[in-house]
C-alpha cells in the first residue's frame, strides 16, 4: 500500500466487468484511502 503514496490522493479504479475495481475500492478504503473513485465496468462506458 505504501507504493500508492498519500492516502488522501485521488485514486481512480476501473476494470472490464466492475468486480475487481469494486474489490479494490473496498480494500483501499479499509487501508485508509479516502479519495477513491470507481469508474466501474469498462463495458458500460459509452463508445466513441
Amino acid at each position: 500500500m505504501d507504493e500508492l503514496g498519500d492516502r488522501e490522493a485521488t485514486v481512480v479504479l476501473y476494470c472490464r466487468s466492475g468486480q475487481r475495481s469494486g474489490r479494490g475500492l473496498r480494500l483501499l478504503a479499509d487501508q485508509g484511502f479516502t479519495n477513491l473513485h470507481n469508474l466501474g465496468a469498462m463495458t458500460r462506458w459509452p463508445s466513441p
